[in-house]
């Protein structure tokens, strides 16, 4: 069996709004998080897989851990020696 070595980096966002006094809760369903989810979560996503897919000596691989994908990307980045 192969040696192996691990390692985690955690990167965590913490999304938040603020609003003015007039606000009167989430009726709107979280428009503004929906928006960032629509514009800002891909571009992110792809500019991280990219970076990562430049270097050429990554295998990456999305793992599913059962949580809802828009509550967390979690990806498997090994390291090729060859």
């Amino acid at each position: 069996m192969p040696y192996r070595e691990e390692r985690a980096l955690v990167i965590r966002l913490h999304l938040s709004a603020e609003f003015d006094e007039a606000y009167e809760g989430d009726e709107d369903g979280y428009e503004w998080y929906g928006d960032f989810d629509r514009r800002v979560r891909p571009r992110l996503v792809s500019e991280l897989l990219r970076v990562l897919s430049a270097e050429g000596t990554f295998r990456i691989t999305p793992i599913n851990r059962g949580l809802d994908s828009h509550e967390e990307l979690e990806l498997s980045v090994e390291r090729i020696f060859k």
